[in-house]
C-alpha cells in the first residue's frame, strides 16, 4: 500500500512542477499538461521500481 502512496505522491509532485514550470515557454496549455502527465507516469514508475528493489534488497 505504501508503494502506491509514495509513487502517487512523487507523480503528483512531478506533474505539478512540470505544469507550473512548463517545458516550452510559449507552448499550448495541452502540450504542458501532456508533458506533465508523461513525466508524472515516468516518475511514478521509477519510484515504484526503486521501492521494489529496496524491498527485494531488504528481505533475506
Amino acid at each position: 500500500m505504501y508503494k502506491h502512496l509514495i509513487s502517487a505522491l512523487a507523480a503528483a509532485l512531478v506533474f505539478c512542477f512540470q505544469v507550473r514550470r512548463g517545458l516550452v515557454p510559449n507552448a499550448e496549455p495541452w502540450v504542458a499538461v501532456f508533458s506533465g502527465v508523461l513525466s508524472a507516469l515516468l516518475a511514478g514508475g521509477a519510484v515504484r521500481g526503486l521501492l521494489a528493489l529496496w524491498d527485494r534488497w531488504k528481505s533475506p
